[in-house]
């Protein structure tokens, strides 16, 4: 029995170990309908390689995104290009 679990317990460390997580993930939805954020990824700017975001929903001086999934990793830029001046 003993022996089972440490054979069930290495394999699921094995498992684990084993998948790698992505540096960055970012989706887009669709809930802005035709003021949606549409992303760029892999744009080389004066910054350096960044993911551009574009589009959104602009109200008043305030900018909207939405996404489903949003993950900037270590050391990565996302850069919305639609007020530049945010920064």
């Amino acid at each position: 029995m003993l022996m089972r679990i440490l054979i069930g317990s290495a394999a699921i460390a094995c498992i684990l170990s084993s998948t790698t997580t992505a540096v960055a993930q970012i989706v887009v939805d669709d809930s802005l309908k035709a003021e949606h954020s549409i992303l760029t990824p892999n744009v080389q700017s004066p910054k350096g390689q960044i993911d551009r975001i574009d589009g959104g929903a602009i109200r008043g001086s305030n900018l909207f995104h939405s996404f489903q999934d949003f993950n900037v990793g270590n050391q990565h830029t996302l850069l919305p290009e639609s007020l530049p001046h945010i920064f």
